[in-house]
């Protein structure tokens, strides 16, 4: 028997205020003497929060795993960018790459890692062209060379004859609640008429990100199962996300894991929270 677990994440949008940053994350400022010194940025309440749940999943799927193999997929926007420079824990570029890899490090510690795999995000976070994705992977590679660790445009996995597709940008929730679901479905449904028509098999699992809002459906095409998941961010809402929600009023931040024996699905985690984001006052 061989089991895998999956674990999937995204959108932790290291260095910005409200994003996935560790506590006691080791930065550099410049002295009055013009030496470089280290110093920790004092974490908001935000990142305090989404610490303290990031690490509470991680015993739980390190917890899940047991002996067996770990694939990680971080599914694009390890940091935040300088297209949107408002709310930055520092303006040096650098910095964001310290705090994303000490995000990563900290999940290497789940488990018998397998492979550890990074999907390019949007450009506005990436510093253009994938920069800070594959710098990090670059960097955990040469911190970890006992794992394997690489960053990619899109993917396609094969664990045991479970195909997952996975790349950062997809298909948002749709903008009516009794409707959600809609666009996620028809862009599945794209995808496997595509693979269908080509010849090719669809994959089981398809994973997205990008939009900060979750979304999981599953389709049967004949006793033949396809899932899509949308996975939630690692972040809180900047005033570019607030804009781009239309004003939500919630928002689910959380990762998932995938339990794959024997090239079959056997139970799907979700490990989410959602936090109101309305001031409730009374008159």
């Amino acid at each position: 028997m061989h089991r895998v677990i999956l674990v999937a994440l995204s959108d932790t949008h290291g260095g910005n205020k409200l994003g996935l940053m560790p506590p006691d994350v080791v930065l550099h400022q410049q002295g009055r003497d013009g030496k470089m010194i280290d110093y920790t940025p004092e974490p908001t309440d935000s990142q305090l929060f989404l610490w303290k749940k990031y690490e509470e999943w991680i015993l739980s799927i390190k917890r899940l795993a047991g002996n067996d193999d770990v694939v990680i997929i971080h599914n694009g926007d390890l940091t935040h960018g300088n297209k949107y420079p408002v709310e930055l824990v520092s303006t040096r570029m650098s910095d964001q790459i310290t705090i994303a890899c000490s995000n990563l490090s900290r999940l290497l510690d789940c488990g018998n890692i397998k492979m550890v795999r990074l999907t390019t995000g949007t450009g506005a976070h990436n510093f253009g062209e994938g920069s800070a994705d594959f710098l990090v992977g670059d960097m955990l590679q040469t911190f970890s060379p006992e794992n394997d660790i690489e960053t990619v445009y899109h993917g396609l996995l094969d664990i045991d004859g479970y195909i997952v597709d996975y790349a950062h940008h997809g298909p948002g929730p749709g903008i009516r609640d009794w409707l959600r679901g809609n666009v996620a479905r028809f862009y599945l449904r794209d995808i496997v008429y595509r693979e269908l028509r080509a010849g090719k098999r669809p994959p089981n699992l398809i994973l997205r990100a990008h939009v900060h809002t979750p979304v999981f459906i599953t389709e049967d095409y004949d006793g033949f199962e396809v899932k899509l998941m949308v996975t939630p961010p690692m972040c809180f809402l900047s005033d570019h996300a607030r804009q781009f929600t239309q004003s939500t009023s919630a928002i689910t931040v959380g990762m998932a894991a995938f339990e794959i024996v024997d090239g079959k699905l056997m139970d799907t985690y979700r490990f989410y929270e959602t936090v109101e984001l309305r001031t409730r006052e009374t008159v």
